[in-house]
């Protein structure tokens, strides 16, 4: 089983967690989306093997686990 992050920006602040499915990650996604509307940004959600060209700020290692 393939482990996802998630990384929004919000508030201009890039912030990241680990989820243990893609469907928990996307499921968090929505759950922001609907609390900060105003201050979501863009979003990107990858499998932990692949790891897409972003800022430096945002390709630091998740700041939050969420496992089951």
């Amino acid at each position: 089983m393939k482990n996802w992050i998630l990384q929004v920006e919000l508030g201009g602040e890039w912030e990241q967690c680990l989820f243990t499915s893609r469907e928990q990650a996307l499921a968090a996604f929505v759950a922001l989306a609907e609390d900060y509307k105003l201050e979501l940004g863009r979003a990107v959600l990858f499998p932990t093997d692949a790891r897409p060209h972003l800022p430096a700020a945002a390709a630091a290692e998740p700041t939050h686990t969420f496992l089951n």
